[in-house]
């Protein structure tokens, strides 16, 4: 199209940035054009949340196998208690 290709426009190229309101830093708004539509950059960020989330899981179920009740047992003591006795009984009984 006739935008595209016109001389006024490709020299405004070097002028031109998209911020985002969240940008910090030095730079945030007088970056040099990395070519990398927004859209993109924000879906890489998106998908670097989603792996820290996974990566964060386990650790929260760690922590909520380990809460207590109205006491001092949780769940992981208890499935340690039972397995303990158990292994007890059975050196007894050998």
């Amino acid at each position: 199209s006739p935008l595209y290709t016109s001389d006024v426009i490709n020299k405004l190229k070097g002028y031109v940035r998209v911020a985002m309101p969240w940008d910090d830093g030095e730079t945030a708004y007088f970056q040099k054009v990395t070519g990398i539509p927004p859209h993109v950059v924000l879906l890489a960020g998106q998908e670097e949340l989603k792996r820290l989330v996974k990566e964060i899981l386990p650790s929260m179920e760690d922590a909520m196998d380990n809460r207590t009740m109205s006491g001092v047992l949780s769940e992981r003591r208890m499935k340690s208690i039972v397995e303990s006795s158990s292994a007890e009984l059975l050196q007894r009984m050998k």
